[in-house]
C-alpha cells in the first residue's frame, strides 16, 4: 500500500518541479524529501524520478503516479471533512423507529426541534411495534427507536442495547359514559372485576398487560374482545363492547368514553424508551434522544436523558 504523506510529496514535486520549492512548501529539509521520494519509489517497485546533478524529473511511471495522488490526496481531503461535518452533526443519516402514538404525539414537536438545529442530517422513519423496533436496533437495520414497555410486564432481555427512559404515561381504565358502577372519578380494578374487558393482542405464551394488570388487582379478567390497536379498542369501549386499560396518550372519543385514573393496584404505567444499541457511536442518536425528551416533557412524567 503506498503512503498517503509521500504521495503527497510526489504531487507537489509534480506542481513545484523542485525538492527544494517542495521542502519549502512542506516544512522539510531537502534531504527529508529526497528520502521520501526514494522510499516511494521502493513502495512503488518502479523508477519514479530521473535524478541530474541540480535538478530531478518525473519519468512516465511517476507522472502517472502524481496525477492519481492528486486525485487520491482530494478524495481523503473530501474524507476527512465528511467525518468532521458527521461528528458535528452537519451531515449524516439518523434510521428511526416509532410507535403509531409516539408517531403522532411525541414525534412531531421532536422532529421539528431536529431539523431546526440539524438541518444537514437525513431521516427515515418507519412505524414499527416495540418488540420488531428493538430486533431492527439491535440487527443494525435502524439507529434508534420510541419503545415502550408496561410498568407491570416483565422487564425485557435488554443485552446488546442501551435504553432512556423519555418518561411514563398512566394507564387509564376507559369505560362508556355513565357505566361507571359507583359514578367515581378514579377506579379499583377489582370494582370491575365482573365486567368484560377488551385484551390486546399478544403472541401465544404471553401474557397481556389487562392480565398481568388485572391479576394484580385481585382477580381473574374475562376477556372476549381483544383489538390490535388502540383505537379498536376505543371503539369496541364507545360501542359498549367492555372496558379497557388505555395510555393517557392513546385517549380518544372523549364525548362518549370515560377515562378513570387507576388507584389499585398502584403505579400502572406505560414507559416510554429511546432505545439504541449499546456500542452505537452516532452523534445523532444522542441529538435525537435530548429532542425527543424535550417533546416529551411537555406530556409526561418525565427524567432527564
Amino acid at each position: 500500500m503506498l503512503d498517503a504523506k509521500r504521495l503527497r510529496v510526489l504531487a507537489e514535486l509534480s506542481r513545484r518541479g523542485t525538492i527544494v520549492a517542495v521542502a519549502r512548501e512542506l516544512g522539510y529539509t531537502a534531504s527529508a524529501v529526497s528520502q521520501q521520494l526514494a522510499q516511494l519509489e521502493r513502495e512503488a517497485g518502479v523508477v519514479l524520478l530521473e535524478r541530474h546533478a541540480r535538478r530531478v524529473q518525473l519519468t512516465l511511471a511517476g507522472r502517472v503516479l502524481a496525477e492519481h495522488a492528486y486525485r487520491v490526496l482530494s478524495e481523503l481531503e473530501a474524507a476527512e471533512h465528511a467525518v468532521h461535518d458527521v461528528a458535528n452533526l452537519r451531515a449524516g443519516i439518523l434510521r428511526m423507529a416509532t410507535f403509531a402514538t409516539a408517531a403522532t404525539e411525541l414525534l412531531p414537536l421532536a422532529l421539528r426541534l431536529f431539523r431546526h438545529r440539524y438541518p444537514g442530517i437525513s431521516l427515515t422513519i418507519i412505524e414499527h411495534e416495540t418488540e420488531e423496533a428493538r430486533a431492527a436496533v439491535l440487527a443494525d437495520e435502524i439507529d434508534l427507536a420510541i419503545t415502550y414497555q408496561y410498568s407491570c410486564s416483565p422487564r425485557p432481555d435488554n443485552r446488546g442495547l442501551q435504553q432512556t427512559l423519555l418518561g411514563a404515561e398512566p394507564m387509564l381504565l376507559a369505560v362508556q359514559r355513565n357505566d361507571s358502577p359507583s359514578a367515581h372519578s378514579r377506579a379499583r380494578l377489582f370494582d370491575y372485576a365482573e365486567a368484560e374487558w377488551v385484551g390486546d393482542m399478544v403472541p401465544p405464551g404471553h401474557q397481556s398487560v389487562t392480565e398481568i394488570a388485572c391479576r394484580a388487582g385481585g382477580f381473574e379478567p374475562r376477556v372476549p374482545y381483544k383489538a390490535v390497536s388502540y383505537r379498536t379498542a376505543l371503539g369496541l369501549v364507545a360501542s359498549g363492547f367492555g372496558i379497557a386499560l388505555i395510555p393517557e396518550l392513546a385517549r380518544q372519543r372523549e364525548d362518549v368514553i370515560q377515562y378513570l385514573p387507576v388507584d389499585e393496584p398502584q403505579g400502572l404505567a406505560r414507559e416510554i424508551f429511546v432505545t439504541c444499541r449499546a456500542s452505537d457511536a452516532n452523534p445523532a442518536v444522542r441529538a435525537m434522544s435530548i429532542a425527543l425528551w424535550e417533546s416529551a416533557s411537555a406530556s409526561l412524567r418525565s427524567t432527564s436523558p
